[in-house]
């Protein structure tokens, strides 16, 4: 006959020989990744390879500047440009960009000699490229502008209040035709000491320096003129 004291034990056996059985359950039903699944996994991702761009545009835009824009391409992260000179039998990498564009400046372009271009696609998790763009040439040169004009004759500025840029200091600078090397046109100022330039992508920032008049000119190669004269109170 047990006692009661044989029965507690043999209830509290019980009761943790169940909850022994719910864990293994609950633990087998939790699913772990596999190594095979894992290894599936990273083969995937080293499989991506990105796909072929296409360069839709390039121009040179002075004797050292060429410009190109390129279709975005499947599974690209970054792209690689590359160029050489016509006739030469192998390719320089000469930026890595995730833009669909690049200006190659360069100092070691040469004015009138034929550049080719080319561009690939890359995928940064797998490290692999893409196969080779379309192939496109450029002639570096410098194109003359013939013509320069400012939206203002004329400029009064406070020596207080417009010494950082705003729409009242902006001198708009238009050249033509619209492909000229605009570094060709020569800016000078009479007297440095009024204001000072800072240049943006329409023209120039006039910021004042102290009181006086000074007079701003755009020279072309031709000799044609474009004159602002500034006040500064």
């Amino acid at each position: 006959m047990k006692t009661k004291r044989h029965a507690k034990h043999s209830f509290c056996r019980s009761i943790s020989g169940l909850l022994l059985a719910l864990l293994m359950i609950v633990t087998a039903a939790i699913p772990v990744p596999s190594q095979a699944a894992a290894e599936e996994n990273g083969a995937a991702a080293a499989a991506v390879v990105p796909g072929k761009t296409r360069i839709t545009s390039a121009r040179a835009a002075s004797a050292t500047a060429v410009f190109l824009d390129w279709q975005k391409a499947k599974n690209a992260t970054s792209y690689y440009v590359y160029y050489k000179l016509s006739g030469a039998k192998s390719w320089t990498k000469i930026a890595c960009v995730r833009d669909l564009g690049y200006a190659h400046i360069s100092k070691n372009l040469k004015e009138g000699k034929r550049y080719l271009y080319t561009v690939r696609a890359y995928n940064a998790k797998s490290k692999r490229l893409g196969g080779y763009s379309n192939v496109v040439a450029v002639v570096p040169k410098n194109v003359q502008p013939t013509s320069v004009k400012f939206n203002k004759a004329t400029m009064v500025l406070s020596n207080k209040a417009d010494r950082t840029p705003s729409n009242k200091n902006l001198l708009r600078v238009t050249i033509l035709p619209k492909n000229a090397t605009t570094n060709l046109v020569k800016i000078t100022v009479s007297n440095p000491g009024i204001v000072s330039l800072q240049y943006t992508e329409p023209g120039m920032f006039v910021l004042a320096r102290k009181k006086g008049t000074t007079t701003i000119t755009a020279t072309c190669p031709n000799g044609k003129k474009a004159v602002c004269r500034v006040t500064v109170r």
